[in-house]
């Protein structure tokens, strides 16, 4: 069983998702699309939301660092 079916079970696709995006969002889909070398915005939407993955970084820690240097520079400063 191919990883499709694994997901629904069935070839049919009878669900459908709608959302909004900005123009300028629009257009760097299209741009990524074509990058891959496709035109079906439907398979590619589908693809990328199953197996595309979001990096999100935590700078928490870096701005707690820069926090404290720039109060060691105010301090060197007086």
């Amino acid at each position: 069983m191919d990883k499709q079916h694994q997901i629904t079970g069935e070839l049919k696709r009878s669900i459908q998702i709608k959302f909004r995006v900005a123009e300028a969002e629009r257009d760097f889909i299209y741009k990524k699309m074509r990058l891959l070398g496709t035109n079906n915005l439907a398979a590619y939407l589908r693809k990328i939301s199953i197996d595309g993955y979001i990096i999100s970084v935590d700078y928490s820690d870096l701005k707690a660092i820069i926090a404290e240097m720039q109060k060691i520079a105010e301090a060197s400063i007086i």
